[in-house]
């Protein structure tokens, strides 16, 4: 099963109100998602996402994953070998569930580069971490 993802993580100062948003799609089916996190860091708004993307898959052991993202933390803690030095718990959970997928491959994406989905991500971050910002 071919799943594409798209994460992106918000924060309104750093740290301040942050949100989590993802894109997910595979054929013709699409969901988005999103989460207000609370006070917090971009970093862990970031790696937030992929979590919140990678638990909404119903079969990850059977998925092929490519996952979008403009965070060069997120990319090097799944694919680069970059041990945490902060948000261990949070980044080792994000790594347990990348294990759990069939495949994972990471495309790295500017951020408000103009991908439509990257872009749908972050507007979905963005909207979470207003929702913690008028509360």
């Amino acid at each position: 099963m071919n799943i594409n993802i798209w994460t992106d993580g918000s924060c309104h100062g750093n740290p301040g109100p942050a949100g989590s948003g993802a894109v997910l799609k595979s054929g013709q089916y699409r969901k988005e998602i999103s989460k207000s996190i609370g006070i917090a860091t971009n970093n862990i708004a970031e790696m937030s996402a992929v979590v919140l993307a990678l638990e909404a898959l119903k079969k990850p052991a059977e998925s092929d994953v490519t996952l979008y993202t403009d965070s060069q933390l997120v990319e090097g803690l799944l694919v680069r070998g970059w041990k945490a030095h902060a948000n261990t718990e949070l980044a080792n959970h994000m790594q347990a569930l990348a294990g759990r997928l069939k495949s994972l491959k990471i495309l790295h994406v500017s951020a408000h580069g103009g991908d439509p989905d990257n872009e749908r991500a972050d507007k979905l971050a963005n909207a979470a971490a207003d929702d913690k910002a008028a509360q």
